[in-house]
């Protein structure tokens, strides 16, 4: 992870970013992705957890529950518990997300946040280390979900690995984003050139920039995200995300929406920057 802040840079491993209370596991077979933190001795989940076919969104709810809804693509309905049962068989049945099985392609991708996403961690956490500890605990459950949407695609098997994560916290050094007020600040396209350019020599397969800008393409503000059709391992091989995820909640990050779904967008992206076919996550088959 590398932290820029007023031209300045600084890097800090996997290991310093992550906090102990924190955990990811998943079950790559039922596409299900659980991301759990420890507070004042109880356990917090958010993720998704298929059942009977059926996905579903986790978040906290409360002091100490938890509700279960309907993922918005299926039919409606929220459960008015939890099946704690489903959770915990995520989480005792398969091994933490860095135990991962070798596959036959691996896709490597350089993260992007720009200084809107680095305010919405430090407006709702404060401080500079608590906001970086959250930031890491999102994005490393919304990579473990495209990680496990890919390793469903077949043969070739197929992984996601991600060989860095740059965050920007002032608009300076959001060097892949357009100036603030200029005409190209909100155009998906046009940001995605000035991302093209701030890739050249770097190594990764894909660029995946995040921004809590509200993007548009042809005045079409429902765009939330774009890239390159086949721009994988090419100079086209970025994409722009409009990350909706943050919630709120008595000055936490207390869970995803259930109107909006990260790692079913971010996996979009990638997908269309690979041509990949059919890749299917919490219960949707993205086109």
């Amino acid at each position: 992870m590398t932290v820029r802040e007023n031209g300045v840079s600084r890097t800090f491993s996997a290991r310093q970013a992550h906090h102990a209370s924190h955990a990811h596991y998943r079950d790559i077979e039922s596409k299900s992705v659980i991301s759990v933190r420890h507070e004042k001795g109880k356990k917090r989940f958010s993720g998704h957890v298929m059942h009977e076919g059926t996905s579903y969104f986790v978040k906290p709810s409360g002091a100490s529950e938890h509700q279960v809804t309907r993922n918005i693509a299926q039919p409606d309905g929220i459960e008015s518990q939890i099946d704690k049962s489903k959770v915990m068989q995520v989480m005792s049945r398969k091994k933490r997300q860095s135990n991962q099985a070798a596959t036959d392609l691996e896709v490597e991708l350089l993260l992007l946040l720009d200084h809107t996403v680095w305010n919405a961690f430090k407006t709702i956490y404060s401080t500079d280390a608590a906001a970086m500890t959250e930031l890491h605990y999102y994005y490393t459950h919304i990579l473990n979900g495209i990680d496990t949407a890919f390793r469903n695609v077949g043969n070739p098997s197929m992984s996601v690995k991600c060989t860095g994560l740059t965050v920007a916290k002032t608009q300076a050094d959001s060097q892949w984003m357009p100036p603030a007020g200029s005409s190209d600040a909100t155009d998906a396209s046009a940001i995605l050139g000035y991302i093209k350019s701030y890739a050249v020599g770097k190594t990764a397969d894909h660029v995946m920039a995040f921004t809590r800008t509200d993007i548009q393409s042809g005045g079409n503000t429902a765009v939330c995200g774009m890239a390159y059709v086949g721009g994988a391992c090419q100079d086209t091989r970025v994409s722009i995300n409009e990350d909706q995820g943050l919630q709120a909640g008595a000055q936490r990050l207390t869970s995803w929406p259930t109107t909006w779904d990260p790692i079913t967008t971010m996996t979009n992206r990638l997908q269309s920057g690979l041509q990949v076919p059919n890749v299917a996550f919490c219960g949707v088959i993205l086109p």
